[in-house]
């Protein structure tokens, strides 16, 4: 019986036990697992009372920058939070500013009739709030036909404020 050499190779995809190598498999592990701490906004519902048929619903909006506004909208759980609420009041709808003790009053007797029964349970969600654009200056509370107005705006397509004058009742408004 012929003696052959026995090679004992065993393959293994544990990773080389080379310690250099682990530290770096270790901290490259770290970097790419370990998410990064970003604070955006954050929303939480403190308080539900009921009155009568109206429910008043006390949350607070914390967010990390200032000056942004938010679109507020409150869910149930009686069509599985897809739509929301509608007979809503409040601290509730477009161009909400963060804050605490925020109230919402939702008209259930309004919204559901008043014969309704059951459990129900809340969400509050919010995003923020872009406009298409916003008007600069424009504090005219009344517009007369024939007269000139210079509006002036930003958003939009351009990255720069925009400028139209027009004659309100006769014809296009002229950019420059």
């Amino acid at each position: 019986m012929a003696n052959y050499p026995v090679c004992l190779y065993v393959y293994s995809w544990l990773p080389s036990t080379n310690p250099i190598f682990s530290v770096r498999l270790v901290i490259v592990c770290l970097i790419l697992l370990v998410p990064f701490r970003s604070f955006c906004q954050e929303i939480s519902i403190k308080k539900i009372e009921l009155e009568g048929t109206d429910v008043f619903i006390n949350y607070s909006l914390n967010d990390s920058t200032p000056g942004r506004t938010f679109v507020v909208n409150l869910y149930s759980s009686k069509d599985n939070f897809v739509y929301p609420l509608q007979k809503v009041t409040g601290d509730i709808g477009i161009e909400i500013k963060p804050g605490v003790n925020k109230v919402v009053s939702w008209h259930a007797g309004e919204e559901f009739g008043n014969d309704f029964e059951g459990k129900i349970t809340f969400e509050i969600r919010s995003k923020v709030y872009v406009p298409f654009l916003t008007l600069k200056e424009f504090d005219y509370k009344k517009l007369k036909r024939a007269t000139n107005y210079e509006i002036t705006w930003s958003g939009g397509l351009s990255s720069g404020p925009q400028r139209a004058f027009t004659k309100l009742g006769y014809g296009p408004l002229f950019f420059l």
